[in-house]
């Protein structure tokens, strides 16, 4: 994750065209203004919400937005809304690539980005964490609790943080529609944003025409519980790959006994490496240790991409050079620590998630995995002090949600593998799962189905909101990009 920007009006401006009048009566609680330079006729909004609806005389925040509208002649009435993982992440930050990204279906529909309470432009609870004048103060600890406890003094000043919850986003999102004039909507969600969908689901299923679910979060996932558990499945489906393709097999025979073999020798005791500085260049050396390890291991797998190198990157720490290592760890924890992002994820998962869990059984499933148990004892020791009454996840077992919904899952994600989309599937009345071959958390690094076959399916659904018409043959040729198997 790079770090969330300001809203960037010159990237908006760049992707939003000019809007049409919008249905429905905003009121003086949805605010309109460029996107970007005067000149240009693109808008993004802000709508004002209460920040606790409990009490109506209380502070308020704005929720950020922007619409992408149709690109074509012939515009429907039910646009699409894009729903982010994290939680954290922010739609508003990364427009431009969205508008890409979504193209087709922007056609004949609006996109709407919305930026969750918390987060982005939307009142965000940001947390910062380390320094560039001390690298390794972002190696040490995926959410450092001395930040930690300091970013929670500084927010709990202002922010009710027990309203960040996602049925707290979910209202937001019900008052933007009424405000926009949208009688129903398309959802895509992706990983957490797919909790939101779910819960939307169940509180307004009138108001969702159909809805796009990709690596699914469904309600019996209790971060981060089963991290441990679900990257060591997706290390083995990757050694077993490692050891059907006779490169990477001749390369690394004994890809998952290196990669053991590291983290057992991590535990005894760190390890250095020399990396350049992602600002000045400069040589610079880091210490690597046995939970920094396990989250560059998890991580690498998000993606097909990642994954195809993680057996040579294995190798080459089994033969004592950190240095690939080193520089995946401080790329992706520099970039998280500069985002911002911790405070809203927090809010959510303290009371949502931590609150749930049994800690001890926590550990102790995540203790013997290849992540260890540093991210579980970071994430649960993170939450003490923020609210953690257990009642913003309100999804009943019993449930299932009627609008019409593609699931989509890769076979070898290590964050929400397919027994979490099979568990999605019994809370769905009209839903239709779809599993990919290699897949990761997300899918950058495949190859074959015919062009970009995700991207036509999920244009095709949205187009017929009939999950039973489509023809998804294209995905079973759907493979990862060969393995790196050297520098």
């Amino acid at each position: 994750m790079a770090r969330f920007p300001l809203f960037s009006a010159a990237i908006v401006a760049a992707v939003v065209l000019a809007l049409p009048p919008l249905a429905g009566n905003a009121g003086a609680q949805l605010r309109w203004h460029p996107c970007g330079d005067t000149a240009q006729s693109g808008r993004c909004g802000t709508l004002s919400v209460q920040e606790d609806r409990a009490k109506p005389l209380g502070r308020r925040i704005d929720v950020a937005l922007a619409v992408l509208p149709a690109t074509g002649t012939a515009r429907t009435d039910d646009p699409l809304l894009i729903l982010l993982g994290g939680p954290g992440d922010s739609p508003l930050g990364k427009a431009a690539a969205l508008a890409r990204q979504f193209a087709d279906i922007n056609v004949d529909r609006d996109v709407i980005l919305v930026d969750q309470r918390g987060t982005g432009r939307s009142s965000p609870l940001a947390c910062f964490f380390g320094s560039d004048d001390d690298l390794q103060s972002y190696m040490n600890e995926f959410l450092p609790l001395s930040g930690v406890r300091e970013c929670l003094r500084t927010l709990r000043r202002e922010a009710a943080l027990g309203r960040y919850r996602t049925r707290d986003f979910i209202a937001d999102l019900e008052e933007l529609r009424v405000a926009l004039g949208v009688a129903r909507w398309n959802l895509h969600g992706v990983s957490y944003g797919t909790r939101v969908a779910l819960q939307y689901m169940a509180r307004h299923p009138d108001r969702v025409r159909s809805a796009i679910l990709m690596a699914p979060v469904p309600p019996e996932l209790v971060m981060p519980v089963s991290f441990g558990e679900d990257a060591d499945r997706a290390l083995r489906m990757l050694a077993a790959d490692c050891r059907a393709d006779s490169a990477c097999a001749a390369a690394f025979p004994r890809f998952a006994d290196e990669a053991d073999s590291v983290a057992r020798r991590l535990e005894r005791a760190p390890a250095a490496a020399r990396v350049s500085h992602p600002v000045t260049g400069a040589p610079v050396r880091l210490i690597v240790t046995r939970g920094t390890f396990g989250e560059v291991m998890r991580a690498a797998m998000y993606t097909p991409q990642g994954a195809r190198s993680l057996p040579l990157m294995m190798h080459e720490a089994y033969d004592g050079d950190y240095t690939a290592v080193a520089a995946a760890a401080l790329r992706r924890q520099r970039g998280m620590a500069r985002a911002g992002w911790a405070g809203l994820y927090l809010a959510v998962t303290c009371i949502e998630d931590v609150a749930r869990a049994d800690t001890a059984d926590a550990f102790a499933r995540n203790r013997n995995t290849i992540l260890g148990d540093a991210r579980a004892r970071q994430h649960i020791g993170a939450c003490e002090g923020w609210p953690a009454q257990p009642d913003g996840n309100e999804w009943p077992a019993s449930h299932r949600a009627t609008p019409p919904t593609l699931v989509v899952v890769g076979e070898n994600d290590p964050a929400t593998p397919p027994r979490w989309a099979e568990l999605t599937m019994k809370h769905l009345v009209n839903g239709r799962l779809v599993l990919v071959p290699q897949g990761g958390h997300g899918f950058a690094g495949m190859e074959g189905g015919g062009g970009d076959c995700l991207q036509q399916l999920q244009v095709a659904f949205v187009e017929t909101a009939n999950p039973a018409s489509l023809d998804t043959a294209c995905v079973s040729s759907m493979r990862r990009l060969p393995f790196v198997t050297k520098r």
